[in-house]
């Protein structure tokens, strides 16, 4: 993502309580994104639901058709971070 399409992201994520802006005692015009209790909430609440989704998926395929998907995910991933 570019800078113009990362700012609104990360002013709503703080709206929404799920990081806050931390200003660095170093230099002040450094700030951290940090993120919240809610927001580690969120995080597993969403993990759960993914790694679950994910196993029911996953039983269409055999452990090979598996290992054979994941390889041929890895190569596209490496042509798209060529570019």
């Amino acid at each position: 993502m570019e800078s113009p399409t990362i700012v609104p992201l990360i002013h709503r994520l703080v709206a929404l309580g799920l990081v806050e802006r931390i200003t660095t005692a170093s230099d002040k015009r450094k700030r951290l994104l940090v993120v919240t209790d809610k927001g580690k909430a969120l995080y597993e609440q969403v993990k759960t639901v993914a790694d679950d989704l994910r196993e029911e998926i996953l039983t269409a395929i055999t452990p090979q058709e598996q290992e054979q998907t994941q390889r041929v995910l890895e190569k596209l991933l490496r042509e798209v971070e060529k570019k």
